[in-house]
């Protein structure tokens, strides 16, 4: 009976020259311990580019050797191995960089293992998986992307809502003179004693803070609110994703490419972390400054 093993998955995931050896060197220690002959092992690597090109060797090192940028970039990588015979054991995996306007339909990573021996098979598809579990990255195109932002931009909506209703309340208020209001009342006679004196305060502070209540500009302050957390979660969006790659096959001049990106990366993050920093010592500051 023969075993088949199948696993595709959506991660993101960042592999170096180092990482993509020792997973070809994994592969091929079990295909070794299956074959009868481990030197009819077959070995065959595709490489689709940006471009379109299509490259097929048997050799590692004509993929390192690869431009791998622009045009000539890495799109996908498979490996494949099979023994010699009919019903020879393989060894197979793909890392895949979804296309960007494809909004990935096709699984990143995934491989494949077929054997006679099902203790072989089982324990080879985990040492795989786990080394594959290595190279994993947050997928921040795929978290981005459109059913994701749709559902995204409905939250953004009914968070601005409730801030615009949480901020409506605590409008600051125009100060009123009640004393003077009150002063204006009794010399008009309208003041006799002091409960007609409390009557008349009370009376002014309901009229004042239902005068003072700023529905009217409800709408301008939920569209600014509105407008204001969509460009920073599109701004966000831009940021993490260019900056952040969530596919990339590092060698080749692609990675002068990435370093220069998470050189930026940090220096962004960092920046907005200083900014929330100095903003809340700045608050403390000010606030300890009124107490005194």
């Amino acid at each position: 009976m023969r075993t088949q093993i199948d696993k595709r998955f959506n991660w993101g995931f960042f592999v170096s020259e180092q990482e993509l050896r020792r997973l070809v060197d994994l592969a091929q220690s079990h295909m070794d311990k299956a074959s009868p002959s481990p030197s009819g092992v077959k070995r065959a690597i595709e490489v689709h580019l940006s471009d379109g090109s299509i490259i097929e060797t048997e050799q590692l090192d004509d993929v390192f050797g690869l431009e791998n940028y622009g045009s000539k970039g890495i799109r996908s990588l498979d490996v494949a191995f099979r023994g010699e015979g009919e019903g020879a054991p393989t060894i197979s995996f793909g890392l895949l960089e979804p296309t960007y306007f494809g909004w990935f339909d096709d699984e990143s990573v995934r491989y494949s293992i077929s054997g006679s021996s099902r203790d072989w098979a089982v324990i080879a598809a985990s040492a795989l998986e786990e080394r594959l579990r290595k190279a994993k990255r947050v997928s921040w195109r795929r978290l981005f992307s459109r059913p994701n932002l749709s559902l995204g931009m409905l939250i953004v909506f009914l968070l601005s809502l409730v801030l615009t209703l949480l901020w409506i309340p605590k409008a600051p208020s125009v100060s009123f003179d009640f004393a003077a209001a009150l002063e204006q009342q009794r010399s008009e006679g309208k003041i006799r004693d002091g409960v007609d004196a409390i009557i008349q305060l009370e009376r002014l502070k309901a009229s004042h803070l239902a005068s003072d209540r700023p529905d009217s500009l409800f709408p301008f302050m939920f569209i600014t609110v509105l407008v204001l957390l969509v460009v920073l979660s599109f701004a966000l969006r831009l940021v993490v994703v260019r900056l952040l790659p969530s596919y990339a096959f590092y060698w080749g001049d692609n990675i002068g490419v990435l370093d220069r990106k998470r050189f930026w990366a940090k220096l962004v993050f960092l920046g907005i972390g200083l900014t929330v920093a100095v903003s809340m010592l700045s608050q403390w500051f000010f606030e300890s400054l009124g107490h005194h």
